[in-house]
């Protein structure tokens, strides 16, 4: 989970640490050349089946709890959560994540736009998760880890404002990363999703970041 960055929005009188200067690329050069076709994507086959069938890097996505609570005890760790601080996890699938925080005892929630995902979300977490494409509340921290890479352009520059109106104390981020504009993704699995439509590197990302939100922090 560390290999890509972990990115904070905070209001605007937080310092600034990286200052690029770099043109964003054009959506041409990050989009798959053969689409898929939405009926295929993020359903049974994405996540049980998604290495057979070539629309995925998953396998039998299931609750790993060793991974995913040394993920979360991280997260918390780098943030220096509160105990009564509140967390959404924004593409939160089977809500994995999600039950990790909320065994460390903290106010965890998430949601998805995968109705086959909520549908058969972690049964610990079935009141906590939910369908949709934002989250309705305010929450202290917003967590989007592996989701961005999803969203097309201009839908992700419309759902980092919307995120970032939502997160009281800051939005974290995880993104795979490529080493140049447009190519393939420095870790191989992630070359493997056929649902990635943006292949950025690091500076890229971090000047998209702060075009939106000059108080970015990494």
């Amino acid at each position: 989970w560390n290999e890509g960055p972990n990115c904070i929005f905070r209001r605007s009188n937080v310092w600034h640490v990286w200052d690029l200067d770099i043109d964003l690329p054009q959506l041409d050069t990050l989009r798959r050349i053969i689409p898929i076709p939405r009926a295929h994507t993020f359903d049974e086959d994405y996540y049980m089946r998604g290495v057979e069938t070539g629309v995925s890097n998953y396998s039998n996505y299931h609750w790993m709890p060793e991974i995913t609570r040394l993920l979360a005890q991280r997260i918390m760790l780098y943030l220096n959560m509160g105990i009564n601080d509140t967390i959404f996890d924004f593409g939160c699938a089977r809500g994995f994540l999600v039950k990790a925080f909320r065994e460390a005892g903290r106010l965890a929630f998430g949601c998805d736009i995968s109705t086959w995902a909520i549908t058969n979300c972690d049964p610990d977490v079935t009141e906590f998760v939910s369908v949709a494409d934002a989250p309705k509340d305010d929450y202290d921290w917003i967590i989007a880890k592996d989701v961005f890479e999803h969203i097309p352009m201009p839908a992700l520059e419309n759902t980092l404002r919307i995120l970032m109106a939502r997160a009281l104390k800051g939005l974290f981020v995880i993104v795979p990363l490529t080493a140049e504009d447009g190519g393939a993704y420095v870790r191989p699995d992630d070359n493997l999703d056929a649902t990635h439509v943006i292949r950025w590197t690091l500076p890229t990302w971090m000047k998209f970041f702060r075009q939106i939100d000059p108080g970015f922090v990494v």
